[in-house]
């Protein structure tokens, strides 16, 4: 059984994060932000990490425990549902892997969950979040969703991308090459016909230069003019104990925006709600370790 250990609500009102619990006593967490269009409940699949991402608290502070079970991945989501008073809500929930842990790695008990939590909010949609660590895993995604079309209406995939080439080996030791993952990427596509985004975040004088954003632009442009040009979404870095890293000035994100906009690409720039209560990107289980 997964129970909540502490509810931490943001100043404004629209994100509340939830401390939560398991039967042996590890700690999890998810985040819940209210939008004006869906609810978002940000969730974990695993217990600790070991993609060992420099940007992420978890990643520099935490070693892989164990994948979560299908059961406390529903119970985790459900918790924040009840609590919520979601049950018969008005917009869709969206459910959106992106948590502490790398879903791909916990495939199996991730792809029951989300049938689970499909079953009983017919309404909601669904996003998972992956470094690429293994390119395979992301093509069986698609044959896996592809398989469950009939129960899953809504699905986002986003990739973790951040940097091109040496530098973002360093920031994401454990994440496969950008081809290999850009080859998988195109086959999920073709495989399940759900949408794929890529992220960025931006880190002052690190991941935020115009260089970076030129090579960005070359590596991810299709190889036939047939193909469909990527989606990229820009965040700026949350900050994080025990990190240098600083967010990168406003200016240096919108022209690293209008570079990739000149190639072609559609760019969204967002800011991430659940910051000023360690529950963003990058910064879960800041609070609780």
């Amino acid at each position: 059984m997964v129970y909540i250990v502490k509810p931490v609500k943001s100043p404004d009102g629209i994100s509340t994060k939830y401390v939560q619990s398991t039967d042996d006593g590890q700690r999890i967490e998810a985040l819940y932000v209210n939008q004006p269009n869906k609810h978002i409940i940000c969730y974990s699949t695993q217990i600790g990490c070991d993609c060992h991402c420099k940007f992420c608290y978890v990643g520099r502070n935490c070693q892989l425990i164990r994948n979560l079970t299908r059961k406390e991945i529903v119970e985790q989501c459900e918790n924040v549902i009840v609590d919520q008073h979601l049950q018969s809500a008005e917009k869709p929930i969206l459910f959106s892997a992106m948590g502490m842990g790398e879903p791909l790695m916990n495939l199996d008990d991730y792809i029951r969950s989300i049938r689970q939590l499909a079953a009983t909010h017919p309404a909601s949609k669904f996003a998972l979040a992956t470094s690429g660590r293994h390119p395979a895993l992301i093509v069986e995604l698609g044959r896996r969703l592809r398989s469950i079309t009939n129960e899953i209406q809504s699905f986002k995939l986003s990739i973790s991308l951040h940097a091109t080439g040496d530098l973002r080996k360093y920031l994401m030791s454990a994440s496969a090459d950008i081809e290999s993952t850009k080859n998988a990427v195109n086959m999920f596509k073709k495989i399940s016909g759900f949408p794929v985004e890529y992220y960025v975040t931006m880190i002052k004088y690190v991941t935020d230069s115009a260089d970076q954003a030129y090579q960005m632009a070359k590596i991810l442009c299709p190889t036939t003019s047939a193909g469909d040009m990527p989606y990229i979404k820009l965040n700026r870095y949350n900050p994080i104990p025990g990190c240098d890293f600083e967010r990168s000035p406003l200016d240096r994100v919108m022209r690293f925006k209008q570079i990739l906009e000149a190639f072609g690409y559609t760019v969204e720039y967002y800011e991430t709600d659940g910051s000023d209560i360690g529950g963003s990107c990058g910064q879960i289980l800041s609070e609780t370790l």
